[in-house]
């Protein structure tokens, strides 16, 4: 399984399912996983926490979901 199987599969995988099927670095489960809840959700349009975690993972960090670390514009 590729990230892009992920992305185009019309209904949600589980994060440990892709984690298992891939051989994907951490990181690129957490792109995959927030492209997927770009795709199928509104929750990057709709909360900032979302929004500004899903921006660092996708610039290749890892977030700490536990507290706001905020994003610079040059990331956006």
């Amino acid at each position: 399984m590729q990230p892009i199987d992920v992305i185009k599969s019309p209904e949600r995988i589980d994060p440990e399912t892709i984690r298992a099927l891939t051989n994907l670095s951490s990181a690129d489960v957490e792109k995959t996983l927030v492209l997927d809840v770009i795709k199928n959700t509104n929750a990057v349009f709709e909360d900032m926490y979302v929004f500004e975690n899903a921006v660092l993972v996708l610039n290749g960090m890892i977030p700490d979901v536990t507290k706001v670390e905020g994003s610079q514009p040059h990331l956006i």
